[in-house]
């Protein structure tokens, strides 16, 4: 289907996708975007969307209509990037991610091990109840 749609596509014959990031918000928005065949893709931000909830929700509709997501992130703690991960994770149309705010500040850790290990460029996910985060307040 998504061969389908990229021949019918607006943008045909430019050979560069269009991923609409900032106009992706609610799931009125993932509608109108989807429907108008506006975007190749579209980048999920859970702190702008809602969550985890709002952004499987903003998902399902993407892959309804054969759009695929990304989740990205802004500058973020190690539990909301937990979260954003185990989303990619779990979801076969979410097919990138750019999860790594967190390694441009000091202590991007934040005092909390736990929720994945990075080994080169890939994140690994824990085996643990939740996030996998080990926080002590």
């Amino acid at each position: 289907m998504i061969s389908k749609r990229k021949e019918n596509c607006r943008r045909q014959g430019s050979g560069i996708q269009l991923m609409l990031d900032e106009s992706v918000h609610t799931i009125r928005d993932a509608a109108k975007i989807c429907k108008a065949e506006a975007a190749d893709i579209m980048n999920l931000k859970l702190m702008k969307c809602g969550g985890l909830y709002r952004g499987a929700q903003i998902n399902a509709i993407g892959e309804s209509f054969g759009v695929p997501c990304m989740v990205g992130c802004m500058i973020e703690t190690k539990i909301s990037i937990t979260a954003g991960l185990s989303l990619v994770a779990a979801k076969k149309n979410i097919t990138e991610a750019d999860c790594d705010t967190f390694l441009f500040y000091k202590d991007g850790d934040t005092g909390m091990p736990g929720g994945f290990e990075i080994e080169g460029d890939q994140f690994r996910l824990l085996d643990k109840p939740g996030l996998g985060l080990d926080i002590s307040f």
